[in-house]
């Protein structure tokens, strides 16, 4: 469940070492889409610790940092 979660962080990571901040870390849509539809279902998964977990995308991200 959480090995999910630790490879979004980990693509945050990549994401915030590149220069380009308006392109897409995942360039593939449908590979994007797949993660995205997986991490809302880790999301619901931890729906008890969201506020731990989750907080960080209340803030101003790029669509890097977020992907």
């Amino acid at each position: 469940m959480f090995k999910y979660i630790l490879i979004v962080f980990l693509l945050i990571g990549f994401g915030l070492e590149s220069c380009n901040s308006n392109k897409h870390f995942i360039s593939d849509k449908e590979y994007r889409e797949k993660v995205e539809l997986q991490f809302e279902k880790q999301k619901q998964l931890a729906i008890n610790r969201d506020v731990q977990l989750f907080d960080v995308f209340k803030k101003e991200l790029s669509i890097q940092e977020t992907e």
